[in-house]
Parts: structure tokens; C-alpha cells; sequence
């Protein structure tokens, strides 16, 4: 449904399934890829849990896929199947437009600073399905291993 809603023969597409995805699931992705020349799937897939580096690895995997292609773009935005877009392609556009080539990567700072995301352990633990969760802990980092985003 999501590529249906953004679909657009001039951009490029590239598709990451988790390294957890049944053969189904991979089986109708590369189904569906093979029926247009700027959809593809990344060339190395993750195990990818949910707010940690993994999900950042899935998007740099399609990155360098993207470096790869002939085909000439300008912007990456990365869609993770949580997200839907909120501004049609044209809204898009003209908004990437606007920006002339800088980049859109929103800081936490101030108010909006969220300390328990750098101050506090995290731990990776297994779930029921086998899947791998990360969790915060109570437990403060050393003084000397917090760094702040600033």
C-alpha cells in the first residue's frame, strides 16, 4: 500500500525486508520489484530491531545499493514501514525545491532533549518470537562514556 501511495515512474525505490521475513513475504517483494525498473530490493538485508543501529545499517545498505545505479537522484528519504507520508509527491517536491540541496535531519536539543536515550544502559533481549528487543535500563552510564548530542 505504501508504494502504491508514493509510486512515481522517475524516482527509485529501493526495498529492505528484515533478515526475519518469511519466504512469502520476500517471495511477493521480488514479485512485485520485477514488475518495475526503479524498484529493487537491498542487496543485504538485517536483522533489524527496532531503534537500534540495525535499523540505521538497513538504510545505509540501500544507500550504497542507490550509489550503485546508473539512474540519476537527488534525495534519499528513507521510509520505514512505521511511517507513512504525510505530504503528497508534489508537496514533496516543492518542498526538496526549497531546500536546494541541503539536508532535513531533525536535532533533539533544548527542551526537547531526551536524556534516558544517552544517559542510560541499553540491552538487547530476546523476545518470544525470536526476535531481538532493545530495552533501557535503570542503570546509568559511566560519566566518562555519556555523550551528549550536543
Amino acid at each position: 500500500m505504501l508504494l502504491k501511495a508514493i509510486y512515481r515512474p522517475q524516482n527509485l525505490y529501493c526495498l529492505h525486508l528484515d533478515t526475519y521475513s518469511g519466504n512469502d513475504i520476500r517471495s511477493a517483494a521480488k514479485s512485485l520489484a520485477a514488475c518495475f525498473n526503479n524498484v529493487f530490493l537491498a542487496s543485504r538485508s538485517e536483522y533489524v530491531t527496532y531503534g537500534g543501529f540495525s535499523r540505521l545499517r538497513a538504510d545505509i545498505n540501500c544507500m550504497e545499493d542507490l550509489l550503485s545505479k546508473t539512474q540519476k537522484w537527488k534525495y534519499m528519504i528513507n521510509l520505514p514501514r512505521q511511517e507513512y507520508p504525510l505530504k503528497t509527491n508534489i508537496e514533496l517536491v516543492k518542498i526538496l525545491k526549497i531546500y536546494n540541496g541541503s539536508n532535513d535531519i531533525e536535532g533533539i536539543t533544548g527542551k526537547r532533549m531526551l536524556p534516558i536515550r544517552y544517559q542510560y544502559k541499553q540491552e538487547y533481549v530476546s523476545s518470544n518470537s525470536g526476535r531481538s528487543l532493545l530495552l533501557g535500563t535503570r542503570e546509568l552510564k559511566e560519566k566518562s562514556r555519556i555523550t551528549s548530542p550536543l
